[in-house]
């Protein structure tokens, strides 16, 4: 019969097994030395590929009722099985292998880049492989054992933990027998799994964390700083508001009782006048009435010089009634705005001697009444103060439509005076608080030495409160 497997050992010698037995074949000579019965081997009859060399390069043949080994260095042969004289027989051993070589009974060690296991396991019985069963389990893995079959005698492992295991394989033979072996698999950690790694990033969380801390600290501190700044400045721009609100709380409480006090000295003044003027006039005039009437019934016929003197006394009582009349409210608003501003105007110009230069653009449009009483008064009060306090040598006047809003200016070339500065009079104060009452607002320019300027702008709809007439 040929050979059936060629096993080298380490001296490059050739091992074979037959149906005969063994022999050797010798690397340098080619000599072949048989090895039936020999040294008490006693199994005659050895089975294809049941051949194997171990990693101490001994070798071992599988056969009918067990195994032989062969130990090259001495030539001599381990236990036998059956025969005369022999030594009991050995159970077949499971030997598992893997890409790497057959397992040591020390065990496999895996490096950090390699968690993957694979290894094929062979039990060493040929007398009956097809009843042969296997299982396996990779203690400190697993608990459960795993069944394989004869034709499937593999177990896969990946991604495996570091840490050491046992790979448990068991398997039964042709006789019912279980064999059982153990390879001790140690999965080295990788430098990120080992204690001095951990510790590393243990301190390197504290420090981050840490760090992170702080920062957020700083970050919060910071901003309490910008919110403590800003919370100061509101609180100061609040109480300047105040001040301001206050300021302009008695100031308006101020102005109602001057306007109070200024109606009541007008009362008193159109009274004044009633009586004085109007009522001796009108007493004059029922006495020379009186007079007249009697001298007619008397048949006296009364000269033209008496009727001129009664012509002109009706005419100065009307004067007065005219003068007072438009004092309380110019009959030149009834005209419209534009012959109102005229008026004040030449009569300005007329009292003062100081000239007044009107400039009127109402651009097809037209102020309501509430509108037009505001502008008429702003425009008076500002001409009071021109002949008051500016000492100027001449004024200029002008009421235009700009875009969608009125704008009324009056200016002179006086001596001007600080806008900051709060003074006694109530002028001012009372054509803001006009101009507020139409929705409008009022702009003083002005600068000692450099004249004045005082604008007048309408923007919005009248206040629904009612406005003063006069």
């Amino acid at each position: 019969m040929p050979p059936t497997r060629l096993l080298i050992d380490a001296r490059g010698d050739g091992w074979v097994s037959t149906d005969d037995g063994l022999a050797r074949v010798s690397g340098d000579t080619l000599a072949v030395t048989p090895l039936h019965g020999a040294n008490g081997v006693g199994i005659r009859s050895y089975w294809t590929n049941a051949a194997a060399v171990t990693s101490q390069g001994e070798l071992v043949f599988g056969g009918v009722g067990g195994f032989t080994v062969v130990r090259p260095e001495d030539a001599q042969l381990g236990p036998t099985g059956a025969g005369a004289g022999a030594a009991p027989v050995s159970p077949a051993p499971i030997f598992v292998s893997t890409s790497e070589g057959l397992f040591l009974p020390a065990g496999s060690a895996l490096e950090p880049v390699r968690r993957s296991l694979q290894a094929t396991f062979s039990l060493l019985d040929y007398a009956a492989p097809d009843r042969a069963r296997y299982a396996y389990r990779l203690q400190g893995l697993e608990q459960a054992w795993s069944d394989s079959s004869p034709d499937s005698r593999t177990a896969r492992y990946t991604n495996l933990p570091a840490g050491d295991y046992v790979l448990q394989v068991k398997a039964v033979d042709h006789a019912g027998k279980w064999v059982e072996a153990t390879w001790p698999v140690h999965v080295e950690r990788a430098w990120h799994e080992t204690a001095p790694a951990y510790a590393a990033f243990a301190m390197a969380t504290v420090l981050l964390a840490a760090l992170l801390v702080r920062m957020r600290t700083r970050m919060l501190e910071r901003r309490a700083a910008e919110l403590g700044v800003i919370v100061a400045s509101r609180t100061e721009e609040l109480q300047e508001r105040t001040r301001q609100l206050e300021a302009s709380h008695e100031a308006i409480r101020d102005l109602g009782a001057h306007n109070a006090r200024a109606l009541e000295e007008e009362r008193k003044r159109v009274a004044r006048e009633l009586h004085d003027e109007l009522g001796q006039q009108l007493a004059a005039l029922n006495l020379e009435v009186g007079v007249m009437g009697a001298r007619s019934n008397a048949g006296s016929v009364l000269p033209p010089q008496d009727w001129s003197e009664l012509r002109s006394r009706v005419g100065r009582l009307t004067a007065s009634m005219r003068r007072l009349v438009a004092d309380l409210r110019p009959v030149a608003l009834d005209a419209g705005v534009d012959a109102a501003l005229e008026w004040l105007a030449a009569e300005f110009t007329r009292n003062t001697g100081v000239p007044c230069r009107l400039g009127v653009d109402l651009g097809g449009g037209c102020l309501d009444a509430d509108s037009a009483i505001v502008v008429f008064r702003v425009a008076q009060e500002s001409l009071n103060n021109v002949r008051r306090h500016a000492q100027a040598r001449q004024v200029r006047m002008s009421l235009e439509l700009v875009g969608d809003h009125w704008q009324l200016t009056v200016s002179d070339d006086g001596k001007g005076f600080d806008p900051t500065r709060r003074h006694a009079g109530y002028g001012l104060l009372g054509m803001e608080e006009r101009a507020g009452l139409v929705g409008g607002s009022l702009e003083i320019s002005s600068h000692p030495g450099a004249g004045t300027t005082v604008r007048l702008t309408l923007t919005g709809q009248p206040s629904p409160e009612a406005l003063p007439a006069s």
